[in-house]
């Protein structure tokens, strides 16, 4: 069980992060922000905001457009937390019981968006597509990805012997990875 645990956590994040856009910190440097002696991407008033000290920020230091445009997008937002991303705005929420990530520039426009679901959560065209070419696996968890005017669903799948990711777009199927489980 904690090999399934583990081999799950490890490919959403996976494939969370495999899709077109990394938010990984860019090695580059950046004039116009003083690092601290920490390795971070925040600069020295960003950490002065957050009295958390976990990276988040206080809704004051995010772009007003970026704050503007998430609140007209997301309705039935019970939690919200922001960080910096290089020069853009992550903000991880939690709307309809659901926990989300949507990625914005300083403009406010959306870069990408992750909602986290279940089987109920997929639309019943992309359930029968999985379903038709996986009938011997359950689907423990979906990834609702918005990028690039590009809807992508990305389904994670087990059965006894192994666990298998795939991304579904325009109904054709993608393995993202595949994983055998210990004996």
């Amino acid at each position: 069980m904690k090999y399934l645990l583990a081999s799950l956590l490890i490919t959403l994040l996976a494939s969370t992060f495999c899709i077109d856009y990394t938010f990984s910190q860019s090695g580059t440097k950046n004039p116009g922000f003083q690092k601290t002696n920490e390795s971070s991407s925040f600069t020295f008033g960003d950490l002065l905001a957050n009295p958390l000290r976990d990276g988040s920020l206080v809704e004051k230091r995010v772009s007003q457009l970026a704050l503007t445009a998430f609140r007209n997008s997301f309705q039935n937002v019970t939690y919200s937390k922001w960080y910096r991303v290089r020069r853009d705005y992550l903000v991880y929420f939690k709307a309809n019981e659901n926990v989300s990530r949507a990625l914005y520039d300083v403009r406010g426009n959306l870069i990408s968006s992750f909602f986290y679901g279940s089987e109920k959560d997929l639309p019943s065209a992309v359930k029968d597509l999985v379903k038709t070419k996986y009938p011997d696996y359950d689907i423990l968890v979906t990834i609702e990805v918005y990028q690039a005017d590009r809807k992508i669903w990305v389904v994670n799948l087990c059965n006894d012997k192994s666990l298998v990711s795939v991304s579904v777009y325009n109904d054709f199927i993608q393995v993202i990875s595949r994983n055998r489980k210990s004996k």
